[in-house]
Protein backbone atom coordinates (compact mmCIF):
# COMPACT_ATOMS: atom_id res chain seq x y z
CA UNK A 1 0.00 0.00 0.00
CA UNK A 2 1.31 3.55 -0.96
CA UNK A 3 1.42 5.58 1.82
CA UNK A 4 0.20 9.64 1.67
CA UNK A 5 2.31 12.11 3.18
CA UNK A 6 2.77 16.07 2.54
CA UNK A 7 6.18 17.80 2.88
CA UNK A 8 5.59 20.08 6.26
CA UNK A 9 8.86 21.04 6.21
CA UNK A 10 8.62 22.49 2.70
CA UNK A 11 5.46 23.91 3.37
CA UNK A 12 6.31 25.95 6.14
CA UNK A 13 10.03 27.08 4.74
CA UNK A 14 7.90 28.56 1.86
CA UNK A 15 5.46 29.93 3.44
CA UNK A 16 8.15 31.22 6.13
CA UNK A 17 9.86 33.08 2.86
CA UNK A 18 6.81 34.14 1.60
CA UNK A 19 6.08 36.12 4.88
CA UNK A 20 9.18 37.39 5.45
CA UNK A 21 9.77 38.38 1.60
CA UNK A 22 6.57 40.68 1.78
CA UNK A 23 7.98 42.74 4.45
CA UNK A 24 11.89 42.40 4.51
CA UNK A 25 13.62 44.02 1.81
CA UNK A 26 16.81 41.47 1.31
CA UNK A 27 17.09 38.32 -0.32
CA UNK A 28 16.10 35.20 1.32
CA UNK A 29 16.16 31.90 0.56
CA UNK A 30 15.54 28.47 1.99
CA UNK A 31 19.27 26.57 2.83
CA UNK A 32 21.43 24.09 3.96
CA UNK A 33 24.28 25.03 6.61
CA UNK A 34 27.14 24.04 4.16
CA UNK A 35 25.85 26.28 1.24
CA UNK A 36 27.77 29.12 0.49
CA UNK A 37 26.81 32.75 1.43
CA UNK A 38 24.85 34.73 -1.16
CA UNK A 39 26.60 38.01 -2.12
CA UNK A 40 24.69 40.75 -0.92
CA UNK A 41 24.47 43.33 1.90
CA UNK A 42 22.10 41.10 3.79
CA UNK A 43 19.93 38.36 3.53
CA UNK A 44 18.19 35.43 5.49
CA UNK A 45 18.98 32.08 5.28
CA UNK A 46 16.26 29.41 6.18
CA UNK A 47 17.82 26.20 7.33
CA UNK A 48 15.51 23.10 8.55
CA UNK A 49 17.13 21.90 11.42
CA UNK A 50 14.44 18.85 12.74
CA UNK A 51 11.30 17.73 14.65
CA UNK A 52 9.81 16.88 17.42
CA UNK A 53 6.92 15.04 18.44
CA UNK A 54 4.54 17.07 20.58
CA UNK A 55 1.57 15.18 20.80
CA UNK A 56 0.68 11.40 19.36
CA UNK A 57 -2.81 9.68 18.73
CA UNK A 58 -4.16 7.12 16.31
CA UNK A 59 -5.64 9.56 13.60
CA UNK A 60 -3.39 12.38 13.75
CA UNK A 61 0.10 13.72 15.22
CA UNK A 62 0.85 17.50 16.58
CA UNK A 63 5.28 17.81 15.62
CA UNK A 64 7.10 21.09 16.74
CA UNK A 65 9.58 22.15 13.55
CA UNK A 66 12.63 23.54 14.32
CA UNK A 67 14.53 25.98 11.53
CA UNK A 68 17.95 27.95 12.05
CA UNK A 69 17.48 31.45 10.98
CA UNK A 70 20.07 33.86 9.52
CA UNK A 71 20.21 37.34 9.27
CA UNK A 72 23.50 37.98 7.59
CA UNK A 73 24.79 41.38 6.98
CA UNK A 74 28.17 42.47 5.43
CA UNK A 75 30.56 43.52 8.25
CA UNK A 76 30.97 47.05 8.99
CA UNK A 77 31.69 47.53 12.01
CA UNK A 78 33.85 50.62 11.52
CA UNK A 79 30.84 52.03 10.44
CA UNK A 80 29.53 54.32 13.72
CA UNK A 81 25.56 53.13 12.30
CA UNK A 82 26.26 49.82 11.57
CA UNK A 83 24.25 47.89 14.93
CA UNK A 84 21.91 50.66 14.99
CA UNK A 85 20.79 49.40 11.44
CA UNK A 86 21.45 45.36 12.78
CA UNK A 87 18.91 46.02 15.74
CA UNK A 88 16.78 47.98 14.03
CA UNK A 89 16.68 44.96 10.97
CA UNK A 90 16.28 42.56 13.88
CA UNK A 91 13.55 44.22 15.65
CA UNK A 92 11.61 44.65 12.98
CA UNK A 93 12.11 41.21 11.76
CA UNK A 94 10.67 39.75 15.48
CA UNK A 95 7.43 42.02 14.99
CA UNK A 96 6.89 40.28 11.75
CA UNK A 97 7.15 36.78 13.19
CA UNK A 98 5.05 38.00 16.47
CA UNK A 99 2.44 39.37 14.36
CA UNK A 100 2.19 36.05 11.71
CA UNK A 101 1.53 33.49 14.70
CA UNK A 102 -0.72 31.26 12.80
CA UNK A 103 0.30 30.38 8.80
CA UNK A 104 -1.85 28.67 6.26
CA UNK A 105 0.10 26.64 3.99
CA UNK A 106 -0.38 25.10 0.67
CA UNK A 107 -1.75 21.92 1.57
CA UNK A 108 -4.30 24.21 3.47
CA UNK A 109 -2.81 22.91 6.88
CA UNK A 110 -1.75 25.68 9.50
CA UNK A 111 1.47 26.07 11.45
CA UNK A 112 0.83 27.77 14.95
CA UNK A 113 3.06 29.22 17.70
CA UNK A 114 5.59 30.52 15.33
CA UNK A 115 8.30 32.04 17.64
CA UNK A 116 11.55 32.74 17.48
CA UNK A 117 12.90 31.41 20.48
CA UNK A 118 16.70 32.07 21.05
CA UNK A 119 19.19 35.14 19.21
CA UNK A 120 22.51 35.53 19.25
CA UNK A 121 24.37 38.47 18.18
CA UNK A 122 27.30 37.89 15.74
CA UNK A 123 27.03 34.46 16.38
CA UNK A 124 30.30 32.17 15.45
CA UNK A 125 30.28 31.28 12.08
CA UNK A 126 33.05 30.22 9.70
CA UNK A 127 32.63 33.09 7.13
CA UNK A 128 34.76 36.35 7.66
CA UNK A 129 33.57 39.42 6.81
CA UNK A 130 29.95 38.76 7.80
CA UNK A 131 27.94 40.02 10.58
CA UNK A 132 25.65 36.99 12.08
CA UNK A 133 22.31 36.99 13.47
CA UNK A 134 21.36 33.86 14.87
CA UNK A 135 18.01 32.49 15.53
CA UNK A 136 16.34 29.16 17.02
CA UNK A 137 12.84 29.57 15.03
CA UNK A 138 9.92 26.61 15.99
CA UNK A 139 6.58 26.29 14.90
CA UNK A 140 3.99 23.71 15.98
CA UNK A 141 1.76 21.67 12.74
CA UNK A 142 -0.79 19.11 13.26
CA UNK A 143 -0.47 15.90 10.48
CA UNK A 144 -1.53 12.76 9.07
CA UNK A 145 -4.65 13.16 9.83
CA UNK A 146 -6.50 10.43 9.42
Amino acid sequence: MAVSYTNNFNNIADKLLEVIKTEMPVPVNKTTANQPYLKANEFIRVVPIGSTIVEYAGFMEEREYEFNIKYIFQDRRENSGFLEHVMNNCSRFEALIHENQLITLADSTRAFNLRLNDMELDSDDDQEGYFVVDYNFTCNHIGNQG
